[in-house]
């Protein structure tokens, strides 16, 4: 099951399009994926920073400069991302956060499946309206809260001000050098591209933000992809109601459409997606059948006291 997804200025996962394919195969997802014009790509802003960063992984690891340049080519290029989209995920978890909410009815037959999507559709709708409704103000307050946030907790920059609305902001990174950025507040642009490509104040206008707190409002250089307006007008589509299936006219085809042929892959079929090794979580601690103590296994044991002697040992009875 292909999906385009998307996230609203309210940082919740929007579905855009959805389809539903024999078999995940490069010539479906080619088509699906032409259907929509999907642009890959990922992490600096600017060519130059991506420049920068990659220079540091040469000094420190020579190799890994080619396994990347070999391997990723398209994962490192959020320096060409466009500002049109306001948006700058690098990753795959609005389409895992999709395929976890529909996995229990992909088993369902065809046209079952797309009603319970359908409905869960209306669902979402419904309630991010009532959501919208009780906003106020220009912006979503989720993104002014957050904006809040992250000013105060800007350290180490220095504001040179260089007109009304222009600065030189200095911001240390965390290996130490220093960068120097120029923003722009008319023009709510940064030299650092990441206000122009996400919509929100970087990490240097809000300090020079900040510093003219007295003459100007945040809520003003957030773009209107944030907009309470944009919010409300995202779910404000109306959708029909329908029937059951069973009053749904009958149509003669004149054919029959026959089911794809089942393909079953060797081993148990899997349901949950396979994590990364960057997911490992929390795992739970087994208890040594031996001693009792957690984290340990009868292989690991020492032969110490059992969980229960050293109840009995610790026991204010135990002298009685």
């Amino acid at each position: 099951m292909p999906a385009a997804i998307a996230i609203d200025g309210q940082n919740l996962l929007f579905l855009v399009a959805y389809g539903v394919i024999e078999s995940e195969t490069t010539e479906r997802w080619t088509w699906f994926i032409e259907k929509l014009k999907v642009a890959i790509a990922a992490k600096s802003y600017t060519i130059e920073k991506f420049n920068w960063h990659m220079d540091r992984i040469k000094e420190k690891c020579p190799a890994a400069i080619a396994y990347l340049d070999e391997n990723h080519p398209y994962f490192w290029s959020r320096s060409k991302f466009s500002s049109h989209c306001k948006v700058d995920y690098i990753n795959n978890n609005l389409s895992e956060s999709f395929n976890n909410c529909v996995r229990k009815l992909k088993d369902l037959q065809i046209v079952d499946m797309h009603e319970k999507i359908r409905q869960m559709i209306i669902k979402k709708f419904e309630l991010r309206r009532k959501i919208a409704m009780s906003m106020e103000g220009r912006i979503i307050p989720s993104i002014t809260k957050a904006l809040i946030a992250q000013s105060k907790a800007i350290k180490d920059c220095e504001v040179l001000r260089c007109a009304n609305g222009n600065a030189e902001i200095s911001a240390p990174t965390k290996s130490g050098a220093l960068f120097m950025h120029a923003v722009n507040l008319e023009n709510k642009t940064c030299s650092c591209r990441a206000w122009h490509v996400i919509g929100k104040p970087c990490t240097h206008a809000l300090v020079f933000i900040v510093k003219l707190s007295r003459e100007v409002q945040m809520d003003d250089y957030v773009h209107d992809y944030f907009s309470v307006e944009k919010f409300k007008k995202a779910y404000s589509t109306e959708f029909n109601p329908m029937t059951s299936k069973h009053f749904w006219p009958r149509v003669d085809l004149e054919y029959k459409i026959k089911k794809p042929i089942l393909r079953r892959n060797p081993g148990r079929p899997r349901i949950s997606r396979i994590k990364g090794s960057d997911e490992t979580g929390v795992r739970k601690k087994k208890r040594c059948p031996e001693c009792g103590e957690l984290g340990l296994t009868s292989k690991k044991c020492q032969g110490g006291l059992t969980a229960r002697q050293k109840r009995m040992l610790s026991s204010p009875w135990k002298h009685i």
